[in-house]
């Protein structure tokens, strides 16, 4: 609930001060259009990295232990999407990028988001190049990351006698 909290109030936060400076009824229902996909992408982004994070998170009694795993997971498999992005001719946005860069982003779990973002319509610009052909990949990835953190945590308390 608090990784939610933490992406979705600003969202909403952001949405109130627009609408209420909006002119109109017509610019209103445009700024909500755009909020729904906001909230859902935010949703998915809180649902992974809750799931990575309290998988990790389990493996140790010690929370700064925890913490460091975590940090240090999306911190080094974001680097090396980004290094592979980049080795491979990747261009920030670019539907034109070659395959190699556009699989790249399937190695972290910050990349896939933004991956399965852009597949399902996103327009901002982004670091990852656009996945065009091989979007459905990153979806399959956000699941597989997904099932592997909850299936990791469900065996960790299960071998732990906690369920």
């Amino acid at each position: 609930m608090a990784c939610l909290a933490l992406i979705e109030i600003p969202l909403l936060l952001l949405y109130l001060g627009t609408i209420v400076d909006a002119g109109g009824g017509a610019a209103i229902w445009r700024e909500t259009k755009a909020l729904i996909p906001g909230l859902l992408m935010g949703a998915a982004w809180a649902v992974l990295f809750a799931a990575i994070g309290l998988a990790l998170a389990s493996l140790t009694g010690r929370r700064a232990y925890a913490t460091g795993a975590i940090a240090i997971y999306l911190f080094l498999s974001w680097s090396l999407a980004s290094i592979l992005i980049g080795v491979t001719g990747g261009r920030f946005g670019s539907a034109a990028s070659p395959l190699a860069s556009r699989l790249a982003g399937l190695v972290s779990p910050v990349t896939v988001l933004e991956g399965v973002r852009q597949w399902l319509g996103g327009t901002s610009v982004s670091p990852v190049p656009r996945p065009g052909s091989v979007g459905v990949l990153y979806g399959v990835m956000f699941l597989v990351l997904l099932a592997a953190s909850l299936g990791g945590l469900a065996a960790r308390y299960r071998k732990a006698g906690v369920s």
